[in-house]
């Protein structure tokens, strides 16, 4: 209800919606504004790894008493998404660049073929930043456009939800994906 179809991101909400890949905050609200945390990060991302991976194993369930997240926490670190010791508060709020180290793990092999040629030249990742790889991969895929027409990616800010569903529609579906001009 709080989605209109004239929104810039209404076909990627639906999308990743339809996919099974990311919910809604109950009572038919998207929340599209709002701040994701690293648990629904990792909560997508091990969702995308098990479909994109046909993975034999599956994400469990939660067991009384767990917290909501923990069997996606252990099938991102069983599938190597994440580390066990990665990251200290799971209700934090993610940054683009802690989204795009996540994603950039949670696709297989081969599964992000390249259509742009950034060479590195993002205006606001350091080669020596840890996100730098993973950035320049999902831009080089055309996941990432970054948030101007510099393609500045803003990697300190919190990423919204509707940001978050326009990247997980470029990982599932790359006919959504966005060849850029020569960079």
């Amino acid at each position: 209800s709080d989605i209109k179809g004239t929104d810039w991101f209404y076909l990627d909400v639906a999308k990743s919606y339809e996919l099974g890949l990311m919910e809604g905050r109950g009572n038919a609200i998207f929340d599209p504004n709002g701040s994701v945390t690293v648990a629904e990060a990792i909560t997508v991302a091990a969702r995308i790894y098990e479909i994109a991976s046909k993975s034999e194993t599956k994400i469990g369930t939660a067991a009384e008493g767990d917290a909501w997240y923990k069997p996606y926490v252990d099938y991102a670190i069983a599938s190597g998404i994440i580390k066990s010791d990665e990251y200290a508060d799971y209700n934090a709020k993610a940054t683009r660049s802690v989204i795009a180290q996540i994603f950039a793990k949670a696709t297989p092999e081969g599964f992000l073929a390249n259509i742009n040629k950034f060479d590195g030249l993002i205006p606001d990742v350091k080669t020596t930043d840890a996100a730098y790889n993973a950035v320049l991969g999902l831009y080089n895929a055309g996941i990432l456009t970054g948030v101007d027409n510099t393609y500045k990616f803003n990697p300190d800010a919190e990423i919204k939800r509707c940001e978050m569903s326009a990247i997980i529609n470029r990982i599932a579906m790359p006919a959504s994906r966005i060849k850029v001009a020569s960079k």
